[in-house]
């Protein structure tokens, strides 16, 4: 693109390398699949503790401790899902266009 020429809308300018944006979303996918399965596990611990506690098999501090675990694999896949959509989101502008 010469300095004074005519562009029309949409016509791309100029493209960035996009395999970094690629390979942080390849990144963000992957840090949000571990988060999901910790999640997963954290739940089902979670339950199961819950009935354990209930049949008085474990204290009620065991079953606080899972109750955390669970809550901070909430947060960390909540975070990891953020991530994953910034990054997708930045992989967008890679081109730059009129």
């Amino acid at each position: 693109m010469d300095s004074g020429s005519t562009v029309t809308p949409g016509q791309v300018l100029g493209r960035l390398d996009p395999q970094d944006a690629q390979l942080a979303t390849t990144e963000a996918r992957a840090q949000l699949a571990g988060a999901e399965s910790e999640a997963a596990n954290a739940a089902s611990e979670l339950a199961q503790a819950q009935k354990l506690v209930q049949q008085k098999f474990i204290s009620q501090a065991a079953l606080d401790t899972r109750l955390t675990a669970d809550k901070t694999a909430r947060a960390k896949l909540a975070a990891a899902r953020a991530q994953f959509d910034i990054s997708a989101n930045q992989s967008r502008y890679t081109a730059l266009t009129a």
